[in-house]
């Protein structure tokens, strides 16, 4: 028997029949003729009609808005790495759903809600009963589709469903495409919402959506496709007359909307994103459908735009902001991306590696003051003040992961000392630092919610800081070389050490003082450990921790005040 090769046409039927339903008749056996209908219309009845090939992108909006209602019992939330991961609930009417998040999808490791809608006010009368999840964080675009399973309770028969997305939360519902059969599935390129509705008997998607024309338009090339699909499972075209529509559909597509996408890219980061998403899933859908790709817009090409542009607004964003985190995950989301598309550019690579050093600069402000007055008391402590001020600079370490890292000098100020002694001569004690120490910190990266990458804060979505983080904190030596100058009244100021041939003496200002209060603060490696009592304050300043007071001492007229900051300072 002779077989002749498949042309590109008849593998692009072949997977619209798959992509349909592999149990419809007339896409199952390698013998059917391409010009019998894909649906179950009887045997040479023939099409009764043509499905759309084109779509008005200039016709006047008539969006169909609705509200979504969703199940508080029903919702997951799970942090996704780039390896994919699947979320999975269970809707109150007993409908199970299942998003499939494959491997190189995400750009980033990013936070993913899915919660089930229990109904969806402000519908076209035609619909019986909906079955739909709200995914979160809106905006967000796949590199490759995600898979949504929509199985409910009790099978809903094939000529009663109809696939269904929106935007937000009910914002230009429209009909999509959707694999067909008892378990049902939808491809997910981006977010908000999607489902399936069941419709009454008498009613068809075209008769439901019949006055709809959607806002965005990319929703209306969805509608004109899903449609087509419907036309072919009623058996009203072949799947010969459906593959032809839906090419034409693509390549209108690309010619009216991707290009002028393609070419204001370069104003914005939104705008790069939505053009690069909008052709990689323009892509995708061919690829997916069988269809060879266009040239008529260069999603590499839009890449560097996009890799341009929106690394440069989060750079702007991290200098006024403090946000180092969302700098990294936009360089290492958009690397990513170029990577998988093999669009590599050291040059761009080294030049955000440099941005993200220049703005990955902080302060750490550490000022502990004790003011004390016992020359009421017979007490030595006597009466002054002790500051202790530090200044550390810090900066990201070699390993992003381990946080921000710096050392610098301590810097003690001493004010008037008195020391109530009753000798004859005794009088004030100054003393002051000669050989200060070094102070070293290290801490985790300041956290920012939600954990999202470009594809959510470029459409404007908050990137809000929250939380608190630890900080490690060794003052240096506990005991430090000070000088020690005694004013003896008319005779002037000694210094007690030199006339006694003596090296500075030891003292412990700052464990005497800080230390001494705060001892269960003290980790197993030296460091003081603050994990808690943390608060956002505003820009520069990241975060405060203030104790006032720190310690108090009635009996020696003791008390203490404590504060410590993270300030930003890019350079």
């Amino acid at each position: 028997m002779h077989h002749s090769t498949p042309t590109r046409r008849q593998y692009a039927i072949a997977a619209i029949c798959a992509f349909v339903s592999l149990a419809l008749a007339g896409c199952g056996g390698g013998d059917a003729s391409a010009d019998e209908p894909v649906g179950g219309a009887p045997a040479g009845a023939g099409p009764v009609a043509t499905a759309p090939t084109s779509v008005d992108y200039g016709a006047a909006a008539k969006p169909l808005d609705v509200a979504a209602v969703l199940d508080a019992t029903a919702v997951q939330e799970l942090d996704v790495p780039i390896a994919g991961a699947t979320l999975s609930v269970t809707g109150a009417n007993g409908t199970r759903y299942t998003l499939l998040v494959p491997g190189n999808a995400l750009r980033s490791p990013t936070r993913i809600r899915m919660q089930a809608v229990s109904a969806l006010t402000g519908v076209p009368a035609g619909i019986e009963a909906v079955h739909g999840v709200q995914l979160e964080p809106r905006g967000l675009h796949f590199m490759a589709p995600a898979t949504l399973t929509i199985e409910p309770a009790v099978a809903v028969p094939l000529d009663r469903q109809a696939f269904y997305a929106y935007a937000g939360t009910g914002r230009d519902m429209h009909p999509m495409p959707g694999e067909l059969g008892a378990t049902a599935q939808v491809k997910v390129m981006h977010f908000s919402g999607y489902g399936m509705a069941t419709l009454l008997r008498e009613r068809s998607v075209s008769g439901v959506f019949v006055d709809v024309v959607p806002a965005g338009l990319e929703a209306r090339l969805r509608a004109a496709t899903a449609q087509a699909f419907m036309d072919a499972r009623a058996g009203t075209i072949t799947s010969q007359q459906l593959a032809a529509a839906v090419d034409a559909l693509l390549t209108q597509y690309e010619r009216e909307v991707l290009r002028l996408m393609h070419n204001s890219a370069s104003r914005s980061c939104a705008n790069a994103l939505t053009a690069f998403s909008a052709e990689l899933g323009n892509a995708r859908q061919r690829q997916l459908l069988g269809f060879a790709e266009t040239s008529s817009t260069d999603a590499k090409d839009t890449l560097k735009t996009l890799r341009s542009v929106c690394f440069e607004e989060a750079n702007q964003r991290c200098r006024v902001s403090g946000n180092i985190q969302e700098l990294i995950v936009a360089h290492l989301g958009i690397e990513r991306q170029v990577q998988l598309l093999g669009a590599t550019d050291p040059a761009a690579t080294a030049r955000e590696e440099t941005a993200i050093d220049k703005c990955g600069r902080y302060e750490f402000q550490f000022d502990s003051t004790v003011t004390y007055d016992g020359v009421t008391i017979p007490s030595p402590v006597g009466f002054g003040r002790l500051t202790v001020t530090t200044r550390v600079p810090i900066k990201l370490s070699a390993s992003i992961s381990d946080g921000l890292e710096g050392d610098a000098a301590i810097d003690y100020t001493e004010t008037l000392t008195r020391f109530n002694c009753p000798g004859l001569g005794c009088g004030y004690y100054l003393v002051q630092l000669t050989h200060p120490d070094k102070a070293i910190v290290k801490k985790g990266l300041p956290k920012f919610s939600p954990l999202q990458g470009i594809d959510v804060w470029a459409l404007g979505q908050p990137v809000a800081q929250t939380g608190t983080f630890s900080v490690e904190f060794d003052p240096g030596e506990l005991g430090e070389d000070v000088d020690v100058l005694v004013n003896v009244g008319p005779l002037g100021v000694i210094n007690v050490n030199q006339q006694a041939g003596l090296p500075p003496t030891k003292l412990q200002f700052w464990s005497a003082f800080y230390s001494l209060v705060n001892q269960s603060e003290v980790g197993p490696s030296g460091f003081y450990v603050w994990a808690d009592e943390w608060k956002p304050i505003a820009y520069p300043v990241m975060f405060e921790r203030s104790k006032a007071p720190s310690q108090e001492n009635p009996a020696f007229r003791l008390v203490a005040t404590t504060k410590a900051r993270l300030v930003h300072k890019p350079i």
